[in-house]
């Protein structure tokens, strides 16, 4: 849709230890770059200069991103086409403090399909002075006779440098050209390219759940086990229920997290099979009260679908703090390992960082499957939970109906929204860490202390320290 493909060519990705190579292949199938990640650039002397804090013009971090548009900002992130400034923050990343990156993110996504460009102006070191352009920034500039140089200067003379001085009219480069130390320009990708298999993958689910072949829900959902609570020794939880569901499947195999999404079958709406997805359901003792006229009753207010956290899984809704605040407020709660990003997936997660990169794609596609899950899983909340003997206590029929179902989502929570769309299948949802980079979290959130201790030492040891 933007007219572009990214572009990396021959071996421009870093090789892993033992020379395997990062095959582009799957992100050059995309029509730009994110409307989320970070753009990450680096000036020496940049981090000492941070660091002494004596600089008015500096990098604004998100303790103030007003000022990210102002010119006491060393960067400034451009929408070319509406020569305008664009708030963000900016910070030294000091995961390696030997070779330091500035990181910049946009205060909210960018636009889909849209041209932007960053610039460093009047950058200085920690003595005052203006740190020196660099040195792809002094060739493109300084007028030399090579085609590739003359077209990217003609691009820069005549859209991208007149767009940063109408949004930054501080800025003048004719008067003062060492003021600008970096200027680079990128497309962001089409929400076609960004989110049409997700969205297409969750209407052919949906489709294929609501169509008439498909029936009544009782008709694809197993009891696995069921485990009966002590209520009256103190127990939260009265009754929990192990159990699958069926899910039309879009992967190519059932299974296998090699697999990736069948593109004739997401693009038909017809599922290459049907699959089995597992998820536990936690009833807790004051519905079992209300319905046997208990003490310490609540009625049921609703039916909570816990989210579990990156690699965990389903057993996170098993945690004290949640099921005491299900039972004192009297909701059901659900849970279903992520697809994708569960404790199932880790292991596939390591092989590709440490062998078989080129199998990217299939982690992103796993994903997608698992949102098709969880869509199977609310819908069957929806149409059929409330209608099972799971919920009785005594006998008669339950009188449990129309009740909120609402949503607990960590990471990656915006990617999940987005998914449901115009569902109508959730009443509330809760983001947590939205819209925050998996690398980002790995590498810098407490929770993932095991996972940078461990599981990382196994990766170096594949890729090198270089």
């Amino acid at each position: 849709d933007t007219g572009y493909r990214v572009a990396l060519e021959g071996n421009v990705l870093p090789p892993l230890k033992g020379d395997i190579r990062l095959d582009p292949f799957f992100l050059n199938k995309l029509d730009g770059f994110s409307t989320m990640a970070p753009m990450l650039f680096y000036l020496e002397g940049l981090k000492e200069a941070q660091e002494r804090g004596s600089n008015d013009v500096r990098l604004q971090g998100p303790e103030d991103i007003a000022l990210s548009v102002t010119s006491r900002s060393v960067t400034l992130l451009v929408d070319v086409k509406a020569q305008a400034l664009v708030a963000h923050s900016a910070e030294i990343d000091y995961l390696d403090s030997d070779r330091p990156l500035v990181m910049v993110f946009p205060a909210k996504p960018l636009n889909h399909n849209r041209h932007y460009a960053l610039a460093v102006l009047h950058a200085t070191d920690v003595h005052g002075n203006l740190i020196s352009p660099t040195l792809g920034m002094k060739s493109l500039l300084s007028g030399q006779d090579d085609k590739v140089y003359r077209d990217r200067r003609e691009r820069y003379e005549n859209i991208l440098i007149p767009a940063l001085s109408i949004a930054a009219p501080w800025f003048s480069y004719e008067r003062n050209p060492d003021g600008l130390q970096l200027l680079f320009d990128f497309q962001t990708i089409s929400a076609t390219s960004q989110l049409g298999p997700i969205r297409a993958v969750r209407d052919a689910t949906l489709a294929n759940i609501d169509g008439p072949e498909w029936g009544d829900w009782s008709k694809h959902v197993r009891t696995v086990t069921i485990v009966e609570g002590q209520c009256s020794r103190g127990a939260l939880v009265a009754r929990t229920v192990h159990a699958e569901l069926d899910v039309p499947w879009f992967l190519g195999a059932l299974g296998r997290r090699e697999a990736t999404l069948d593109v004739v079958a997401v693009s038909t709406s017809t599922p290459t099979t049907i699959g089995r997805a597992k998820f536990v359901v936690h009833i807790p003792c004051s519905l079992r009260a209300a319905a046997i006229k208990g003490t310490d009753a609540k009625e049921l207010r609703a039916v909570m679908e816990y989210g579990h956290g990156l690699f965990y899984n389903r057993n996170e809704a098993s945690d004290q703090f949640l099921l005491a605040m299900a039972n004192a407020n009297g909701y059901i709660i659900t849970a279903m390992d992520w697809r994708g990003m569960s404790s199932f997936d880790l292991l596939m997660v390591v092989k590709v960082l440490m062998s078989t990169p080129k199998t990217f794609e299939a982690v992103r596609d796993n994903l997608i499957q698992g949102y098709a899950n969880k869509l199977a899983l609310q819908h069957f909340t929806r149409h059929g939970l409330l209608d099972l003997d799971w919920i009785r206590f005594k006998t008669g029929s339950n009188q449990h109906h129309s009740v909120p179902l609402y949503q607990g989502l960590h990471p990656p929570s915006i990617f999940y929204g987005i998914s449901q769309g115009a569902t109508e299948l959730m009443d509330r949802s809760i983001l947590a860490v939205s819209g925050t980079p998996f690398a980002l979290i790995l590498t810098r959130s407490l929770d993932f202390y095991f996972t940078r201790r461990y599981i990382g030492s196994w990766i170096l040891g594949f890729v090198g320290p270089d």
